[in-house]
């Protein structure tokens, strides 16, 4: 298997890049700068977990103790981001900031993708990897489990039935006729500032009336 297919080769990859974010949030979070909770969280959310989440339903299925190594990265952002100490409970550290475990925000990533297989009705070849026999890939094989047979599992371990899923609907738009398309300029010269909201609202309605038989396509509101 080539080295950049490998799930092994994304972590290392990932980690290297998080760590750089990391080191961005400990700079802000220093004391001379003054470290706001809110702002951290949103950098970490902007910066590093966008890293993560990029690929997950490939490298999702990889052995549970390499994506490990993924967890410390976000529990050194939260850290950074509330001031706790190393020695803070995890646990309380998802808590007080509202966020998922990365298992727990894996789990639903991969089920919702397999969600979107389900309903699309692109998806030829679903049913064909569905069928793929469970036991090629067991719990103990060190071959790891392709996607859709991780998310069935997951959608099984929490006891989630896809039975009713409704294929999605495809809607055909077609293009529009861009001929005898009009743009009004009369209401240019008004300026809000000068003469009111109030006044320039009541101008525009008043100005609408005279194209009620037209179609409208964009209009700003006052």
């Amino acid at each position: 298997m080539t080295e950049c297919l490998r799930p092994s080769w994304h972590i290392r990859k990932l980690r290297t890049a998080c760590f750089k974010a990391l080191n961005l949030l400990k700079f802000l979070a220093h004391s001379s700068y003054g470290s706001d909770k809110r702002l951290l969280l949103r950098l970490y959310l902007a910066l590093i977990k966008p890293k993560i989440d990029c690929g997950n339903e490939a490298y999702g299925s990889a052995c549970p103790s390499l994506l490990e190594t993924v967890q410390p990265i976000k529990n050194a952002a939260l850290r950074i981001a509330t001031g706790a100490f190393r020695s803070s409970s995890i646990t309380s550290l998802h808590t007080e900031t509202r966020m998922k475990t990365l298992d727990q925000h894996r789990s639903l990533k991969m089920l919702n993708y397999y969600i979107r297989l389900l309903i699309n009705p692109d998806t030829h070849k679903l049913q064909e990897v569905r069928n793929i026999p469970p036991h090629l890939f067991l719990s103990e094989s060190i071959i790891p489990r392709p996607f859709l047979l991780h998310a069935m599992a997951l959608a099984e371990k929490y006891h989630i039935h896809f039975g009713n899923a409704m294929v999605e609907m495809t809607t055909i738009f077609f293009p529009l006729r861009t001929t005898g398309i009009k743009a009004c300029t009369v209401m240019f010269h008004v300026w809000k500032f000068k003469m009111g909201t109030t006044a320039a609202r009541a101008l525009f309605l008043d100005h609408l009336t005279s194209y009620s038989q037209f179609t409208f396509i964009i209009r700003e509101p006052i």
